[in-house]
């Protein structure tokens, strides 16, 4: 598979502030079907662009996940200052 375009799905708990990696190295395709799957059930799911392919097993214990997210939160701080 292509590490083009890569999504992960995510959901965020708001009572919490928390968030729970629910997928990751999924096309852009299969990220959509997941997040309509969710969004359907009431969840807040999102997609995070992926920047590369992760070896793990579980997303929610997968370390570069976690990277993507910190790296996707500090992106979308420094466009919200500009």
């Amino acid at each position: 598979m292509s590490q083009e375009g890569l999504k992960l799905v995510m959901l965020f708990d708001s009572r919490k502030q928390t968030y729970c990696v629910c997928s990751h190295n999924l096309t852009a395709e299969e990220a959509a079907l997941e997040l309509d799957e969710l969004r359907r059930d009431g969840l807040p799911a999102f997609t995070v662009e992926q920047r590369s392919w992760h070896d793990a097993d579980d997303p929610d214990e997968c370390p570069a996940c976690r990277a993507e997210l910190r790296h996707s939160v500090r992106e979308s701080r420094c466009k919200r200052r500009r």
